[in-house]
This record gives C-alpha cells, structure tokens and sequence, in this order.
C-alpha cells in the first residue's frame, strides 16, 4: 500500500528516485512500476495499526487491562534514565556509578526446572557499561597507535637520510663520469681519416686496339729478328 495513491486496486505509476519501493541502479533512471493504493478494500486481509488517540469508549481486553513489562532495560542510560542515576567524571565516580546501575537493574525471578519449590533470579547483562577496564583498554589501544605513528615517523626519516645518502653519490659519480669523457675529448684531437683509394676505384689505362693490317706486316718482322738471334 503506497501512501499518496487514492485507490484500492493496483495501478502502474512511472518512479523517479527518492521514492518508496523503487530502488535506482543508475542516475537518473525512471521505471513504471505497478503499486497498490492506500485505500482499504475487501481484498486485504490484514492491517498492521498503531494507536495514536484513545477514544471515548472502553475496548475489552486492550485499554481496560495493564499489563506490566516483562524486561526492564538493559542499556546502562536506560538505567540511568529510569532511576536518575547522574553521570560524572572521576575514577571514584565511575565505580560508585557502576556498582549502582549493576544494583538497580531489575531482576525477573522464575521456578527451577530441577526444584520446583526453590525460585531463581535473573538479571540481564548491562550493555555499554564505562568501567574501569574498558577505559583502560581505551588508554592502551590509545598509547600503541601513538607509539606506532612515532616508529613510522623515525622509519621514514631513516629512510630518507639513506636515500639522501645513495643520491648523493650517484650524482658524484655521474659528474665525474661526464667529467673524465670531456677531459680525454680535449686531449686527443679530432684527426681527419686517411683518404684511401680503393683498388676497384682507380682506373686502368685502356690499351688501344691495333688495325688488323699492321698486325699482319709486323708479324714477318718479328719472326726475321727471332731467326737473326739464333
């Protein structure tokens, strides 16, 4: 039953975000979503109500009865609240107001199932109790979370003194390193290469190619002289 819609049937209502039973997945999304009205009709079975005024009249059963609380309250303000217990500061206080809240809550007393004449008390246990243990966990949870903030600070300037310390000597090394290849430069002068001639590069004289008549008349004159030698 949705409240704002005048009928008692179900209808199809487009949601924007922000409104009841509509959940968005993403910004801005709208869906039409089918919704029952806040009108009763016959086909509800049930209602779940509270009583906000009480009437004129009596009801049987429900205001001419009063029934007592079973379970009185368990929180230790609770407890302050309902006897009126103050709350103060101090070692002294706290136990004062420890033992009175332990004192004053309120015991339910029931038969033993094992004897049946003998009756048992019961009292619940005080939540959020500020006794002196709890605030001595407190000051040691405090004191070790200082501790290890002060560790993490002295780890962390050792750390830089060593870092320091190693960049320094990087740096040193760099500047000589840069510094001895800029000295042997200027030592050794630049000299220009030898120009060397390759054997495939030079030229050779090209031999000019006699006529064939000459070769034919120095042929005779050559065989005279091998003849005259001999």
């Amino acid at each position: 039953m949705k409240q704002g819609v005048f009928c008692n049937n179900r209808i199809k209502l487009l949601l924007s975000p922000g409104t009841s039973g509509y959940r968005v997945k993403r910004k801005g999304e709208r869906k039409r979503r089918s919704v029952r009205g806040c009108i009763v009709g016959p086909d509800i079975k049930t209602l779940s109500l509270t009583l906000v005024k009480k009437g004129e009249k009596e009801i049987e059963g429900l205001t001419t009865d009063t029934k007592n609380r079973r379970l009185g309250p368990k929180r230790a303000t609770g407890i302050r609240k309902l006897y009126g217990i103050e709350k103060t500061e101090g070692e002294k206080t706290i136990l004062s107001s420890c033992a009175l809240i332990k004192k004053h809550a309120i015991r339910r007393t029931f038969k033993s199932k094992k004897n049946v004449e003998a009756s048992r008390n019961k009292a619940p246990k005080i939540q959020r109790l500020v006794t002196e243990a709890r605030l001595r966990r407190k000051r040691i949870a405090k004191t070790d979370k200082i501790r290890k903030w002060k560790k993490s600070l002295e780890a962390v300037a050792e750390y830089k003194k060593v870092y320091d310390a190693w960049a320094d000597k990087k740096r040193s090394d760099t500047k000589l390193r840069k510094a001895s290849k800029v000295s042997a430069h200027d030592a050794k002068p630049a000299e220009k290469p030898a120009e060397v001639k390759k054997a495939a590069e030079v030229k050779k004289p090209v031999e000019a190619k006699k006529p064939a008549a000459e070769v034919k008349k120095t042929a005779p004159v050559v065989a005279e002289k091998a003849k005259a030698k001999k």
